[in-house]
């Protein structure tokens, strides 16, 4: 394993465990997700899983890899995001973390895309793994790494979330419109590599009174203000955030500032996974009516008319080799 100069990484720096962190709503995709992480994750990692159902027992990836995992009950609030922070309080031992959710997303025409494309974006195979894990630790600097396309305009996708960011800001301490202007960016979909020192504000608040009861929320949650502060917060500990391209070109002797410049100069560039569906779904999906209507589908009859609008055709963008 080869640090970012190319030089052998030292092996008190590659042999520490990442831990892994996943969200579990929906059954049928974590048993796929977990394949995944068996395929590509190459190194000894923790792994906890959380999960809203009672009784559940999700299944454990067949890896040698895997030194130990936790299956922990939570209530149906606050997404995958508090189920999250409540899991970075455990007792782990880790620098690099993943957090990986099974998303559908099923407000939008093409949620069921980012669900199997964001995971393989960060976990597209060995090699790349390696690579990301043994950057990210030798260099401190590399707080975020998000999928491809996945680093955007934090102005252009704020949508009704500024009021919750600046109520979980404060609950933070943290100076919201300073972050702004250093970090006009963020992690959209909550799927991404960090270094645990990032998320040290968040492991140390307790926000749970902040999470509204699940009730379909499509934007203007805690859980939203979260996803979009998770970049600033870690921007603001001497890092950066970067894409997974990013970092497959990165020149460690650049500066903290020239880094940021680069990846922000690529921010909303690639639209791989935000790319909206057909103009007439979006209009009908605006409307209230049609939008509760559309949830109220079976899960099958959604997948349909995401079909049949185009929501199922992207593919995902294999990022290069790092």
């Amino acid at each position: 394993m080869a640090s970012l100069d190319g030089s052998p990484a030292p092996a008190a720096l590659s042999s520490a465990p990442v831990a892994v962190f996943v969200h579990v709503y929906y059954e049928d995709v974590w048993a796929e997700l977990a394949d995944v992480i068996s395929h590509a994750l190459r190194h000894p990692f923790h792994l906890v899983l959380t999960t809203p159902h009672d009784g559940a027992a999700p299944k454990i990836p067949d890896s040698p890899f895997l030194l130990s995992h936790r299956i922990l009950a939570c209530p149906n609030r606050g997404r995958d995001i508090l189920p999250f922070l409540e899991a970075l309080r455990l007792p782990i031992d880790f620098a690099v973390g993943l957090k990986l959710h099974t998303k559908r997303s099923d407000h939008r025409l093409e949620g069921a895309h980012w669900g199997r494309a964001l995971p393989r974006a960060l976990l597209p195979d060995p090699p790349t793994v390696a690579r990301l894990i043994a950057a990210m630790t030798a260099d401190t600097r590399l707080k975020i790494v998000a999928p491809r396309g996945m680093l955007v305009s934090l102005d252009r996708w704020i949508g009704r979330n500024l009021r919750p960011m600046r109520q979980v800001a404060e609950r933070l301490r943290f100076d919201l419109p300073a972050a702004r202007q250093r970090t006009p960016v963020f992690c959209a979909g909550s799927m991404f590599w960090f270094r645990r020192d990032a998320l040290r504000r968040f492991e140390g608040t307790d926000l749970t009174d902040l999470f509204a009861p699940e009730a379909g929320q499509a934007d203007g949650t805690a859980a939203h203000a979260c996803e979009r502060l998770f970049a600033l917060v870690a921007e603001a500990e001497d890092g950066v955030v970067l894409t997974m391209d990013d970092v497959g070109v990165l020149d460690p002797a650049q500066t903290l500032d020239a880094l940021r410049m680069s990846a922000r100069a690529r921010a909303d560039e690639h639209g791989t996974f935000l790319r909206q569906p057909p103009l007439l779904a979006r209009w009908a999906l605006a409307l209230p009516g049609l939008r509760r209507l559309y949830q109220a589908f079976p899960t099958g009859l959604r997948r349909a008319i995401r079909r049949g609008a185009g929501g199922g055709r992207h593919s995902a963008a294999r990022p290069p080799h790092l």
